[in-house]
């Protein structure tokens, strides 16, 4: 029960003088009713509020530093600009409080429900949420440095302009909450769930997103130095005018986000999953894309240099008119791109496959196209001179008016190749002399049943989709 004495000194004007006389004393209002009573600008440190009735009571500006209120009715409380450093509110019950302005340093809220609450410029500098419920929480200019949201559930939160160094979101749901230009340096948000989230302007300096579920969130404007997004969810993200340095995106899965004026520099992007994205009008420099799933992509007049993609799947993409000098395509997939007109003098592209694929006007002097499989291919005025042929396959490939003059030739197989009014040397000319008269012959036959083999497959898939829209019927 509670201290009557206590509870007689807390309504008077006194109450703060005898504090200060009795420091040593703790208050006790275990179990009392203080309904709608005004505490406001009083100094409750260490007060015990156990089991009390608080419901409407005013705490404006009073210092309730280490106090205890397990168990405590707060419904209408208010604690505006109040001194709440280290108190303990775990289990608490507190939805939609005003704690607007409150000095919360360290406080223990784990598993607390506190949907709703007002925190905004609060101090909740290394404060505990761990498992709390903080559904449609304002935590708006907000400092949350070294905050703790472990397994919290935050959707529809609002973290505009907050401080959060250092927070940890591990394991938290923050579905459609609101972090726009919040500061994460150094948070870890590892396994975060925060789907169509808004992130405008945010700074991600350092921050580690592992395994996190973004997908359809908006980036725009955010920063990007040193962060970790390994094994993301980004599914069509939008990432317009955000600058990625030297950051981390390997194994993430980012299909269809958008990247309109982005600044990607230094970042990983091995063994991601990037089908059909648009590069068209983003700015890359220095990007590993080594072994990841670039199918369908668009890098249209992209001006990337030493573009790395060993391993990548690029098959379908629209790579034409981009400059990419020294870039590297070892061991890639490339069957059916388009890189028609791109410049790519020096580049490798040893052991790639590439049938199929649209290399007609392309600048490949001094290539490596070793152990590549160019089945298919059309060269058509491409300039090959100085390349490395050896070993590749240009079955059927169509070589017209391309220039192979100082190109290594040894192993390579013409056979079916369309070499009309192709620039070769004096000794490759009579050496592929029986592959160019083949090919005379050969190659419009092939052309003619690989149009029939495709016309054939269309009639046949259109007729599949008669019968299964009859079954819908």
């Amino acid at each position: 029960m509670a201290n009557a004495e206590h509870l007689r000194l807390l309504r008077t004007d006194s109450w703060n003088t005898w504090r200060k006389s009795n420091p040593s004393t703790t208050p006790d209002f275990v179990g009392a009713d203080l309904t709608g009573v005004d505490l406001s600008l009083k100094d409750l440190s260490q007060a015990h509020f156990s089991k009390a009735d608080l419901t409407d009571t005013n705490f404006a500006g009073a210092n309730l530093s280490s106090a205890i209120f397990t168990g405590a009715l707060t419904r209408g409380a208010r604690f505006h600009k109040a001194n709440l450093e280290g108190i303990h509110l775990d289990y608490a019950e507190l939805p939609n409080l005003d704690f607007t302005g409150a000095q919360m340093k360290n406080a223990l809220l784990r598993n607390s429900t506190l949907t709703g609450c007002n925190l905004s410029a609060a101090d909740l500098t290394g404060a505990s949420f761990d498992g709390a419920n903080l559904r449609s929480a304002n935590f708006s200019v907000a400092n949350l440095e070294g905050a703790i949201f472990r397994g919290a559930h935050l959707e529809n939160a609002n973290f505009f302009d907050a401080k959060l160094k250092k927070a940890t979101f591990e394991n938290a749901i923050a579905d459609e909450s609101n972090f726009m230009k919040a500061d994460l340096t150094g948070a870890v948000l590892y396994r975060f769930k925060a789907r169509k989230s808004r992130w405008e302007g945010t700074r991600f300096a350092q921050a580690v997103l592992k395994e996190a579920d973004l997908s359809e969130s908006v980036f725009i404007q955010a920063e990007f130095f040193d962060a970790v997004f390994d094994h993301a969810i980004l599914l069509r993200c939008d990432f317009s005018k955000a600058k990625m340095r030297k950051s981390f995106f390997r194994n993430a899965q980012m299909s269809r986000v958008k990247l309109t004026q982005t600044e990607i520099e230094d970042c990983q992007f091995n063994e991601a999953y990037m089908e059909d994205t648009d590069f068209r009008f983003a700015k890359l420099k220095s990007c590993n894309f080594a072994n990841a799933n670039l199918r369908g992509t668009n890098f249209y007049r992209q001006n990337i240099p030493e573009l790395l993609c060993d391993g990548a799947v690029l098959a379908k993409a629209d790579l034409r008119e981009m400059t990419g000098t020294k870039s590297r395509f070892k061991g890639a997939k490339l069957e059916g791109a388009n890189f028609r007109k791109a410049q790519l003098k020096e580049s490798d592209f040893s052991g790639s496959q590439a049938s199929a694929a649209d290399l007609g006007g392309c600048e490949l002097s001094l290539c490596n196209f070793s152990r590549s499989n160019l089945t298919d291919a059309d060269l058509r005025f491409a300039a090959l001179i100085g390349a490395n042929l050896k070993g590749a396959s240009l079955k059927h490939a169509d070589l017209t008016c391309a220039d192979l003059r100082e190109a290594q030739l040894g192993n390579a197989n013409f056979w079916g190749t369309n070499l009309t009014k192709t620039h070769l040397d004096s000794g490759a000319k009579w050496s592929l002399l029986p592959y160019q008269l083949l090919g005379k012959l050969f190659f419009p036959f092939h052309k003619a049943f690989k149009n029939r083999k495709s016309n054939k497959e269309k009639v046949q898939s259109e007729r599949v989709q008669k019968i299964l829209d009859a079954k819908k019927k």
